[in-house]
């Protein structure tokens, strides 16, 4: 009987993981610019750029049609907190894009409680996978990151929620913000 060519494991050179609206599609680009052929959210010959890409179980990534495999660096992306939970609260996440979150993590209904708890579990699932971290504003991704959507301040996130506030302060500061 043949394999299945999804359980046989491949060395890919990189992978880059972080939140949604933290610069994996930036990311992304400037690797391909490099001469890296990587995708974003699906694999390229030379890995991958995406949120999905950090389940600890490669079984439960994305799409059930990913080759199984390992990866030479895992890059764990990170964004400062306030502008990256205002973006993902206020921009209009995908429907799909939170049920399929929702399958990994509880999040609350209130869009900025749900992008404070995400912002904060992601980043924690990503550390351990990483061989290395990167803000993405020692990056020059600032301007490919804008968006219109509401800023928030840290005032608003403790007022929406201070243990939690509390924790994102802190994880940031670990990250250099």
């Amino acid at each position: 009987m043949a394999q299945d060519s999804r359980s046989i494991p491949v060395e890919y050179p990189l992978r880059i993981i972080g939140t949604g609206r933290c610069g994996t599609t930036f990311m992304c680009r400037e690797a391909q610019k490099a001469g890296l052929r990587i995708g974003h959210d699906k694999l390229g010959q030379d890995g991958v750029s995406g949120l999905a890409w950090c389940d600890p179980d490669p079984k439960r990534c994305k799409t059930d049609t990913l080759p199984l495999g390992s990866y030479r660096l895992t890059v764990h992306l990170v964004r400062h907190p306030l502008p990256c939970i205002a973006s993902i609260a206020y921009t209009g996440m995908l429907v799909n894009f939170w049920e399929w979150i929702r399958q990994r993590l509880e999040l609350p209904a209130d869009p900025l409680l749900r992008a404070m708890r995400y912002w904060l579990e992601w980043n924690l699932r990503c550390e351990p996978l990483a061989d290395s971290r990167i803000r993405i504003e020692d990056m020059g991704g600032k301007p490919m990151l804008a968006r219109d959507h509401k800023a928030v301040s840290w005032n608003e996130l403790y007022g929406a929620d201070r243990q939690m506030a509390s924790r994102i302060e802190q994880q940031a500061t670990g990250y250099g913000y």
